[in-house]
């Protein structure tokens, strides 16, 4: 398990320049890439992502968000900051479960509490993004019922596991992870939750559904 430590919270004034630093408990470098990501969650939308393998820009995302460092110490520096106010975090993707550290960064001091979002890590280091489609979107369940929700991936995630991940989050909570490799049960959680799937379709599913499942 790595554990990933950032800087704590800031606040910063639009036009300004700020620099994050994110060290890991160990190194986080696979071969010629250091597996760190790092994200930008805003009020009621899901988080998007800036930076993968440590200093590569996503696609479309502005040149003034830029990712430096190897091996366990990272920055993010945005220079140029505008008055677009989230949360930023990094994630390192060299094992499972993969553990980010909620509050580190934040442009107005605003907790994180929306709604968790479907993360896929790929493996197989292609520079592609691929995209995850989850149904139902959302669905009602009576308690003592059993519920299942598919994921499906535009292209595979197989390398030598399946990087599939399940969180829960409930209002007003952090996430919880349910399933990471997209069969195996994290510690204490029930077992009315099983993951299965490989390559591209992934299912949760719920059996014995109780109140306290109520969550995104």
């Amino acid at each position: 398990q790595i554990v990933l430590t950032q800087s704590p919270a800031q606040s910063i004034l639009p036009g300004s320049s700020v620099s994050i630093s994110c060290t890991a408990s160990s190194s986080v470098i696979s071969g010629r890439y250091s597996l760190l990501n790092w994200y930008l969650h805003k009020p009621g939308q899901p988080p998007q992502l800036l930076v993968y393998y440590a200093t590569t820009h996503q696609s479309g995302v502005p040149d003034r968000f830029i990712g430096s460092g190897s091996g366990t110490a990272f920055t993010l520096t945005i220079t140029g900051v505008q008055s677009n106010a989230g949360d930023y975090y990094c994630v390192q993707t060299l094992f499972s479960p993969f553990l980010h550290i909620q509050g580190c960064f934040n442009a107005n001091l605003t907790p994180f509490k929306d709604k968790i979002f479907s993360r896929v890590v790929d493996d197989s280091k292609s520079s592609g993004q691929i995209v995850m489609t989850q149904t139902p979107p959302a669905l009602s369940v009576l308690s003592g019922g059993n519920v299942t929700i598919h994921c499906k991936a535009s292209s595979s995630i197989t390398g030598y596991y399946n990087y599939l991940n399940w969180y829960q989050q409930k209002p007003g909570e952090a996430p919880k992870l349910l399933i990471y490799w997209a069969t195996e049960r994290h510690s204490g959680v029930p077992e009315r939750f099983t993951g299965r799937g490989s390559g591209l379709d992934y299912s949760l599913t719920i059996s014995g559904l109780q109140a306290e499942d109520a969550a995104d």
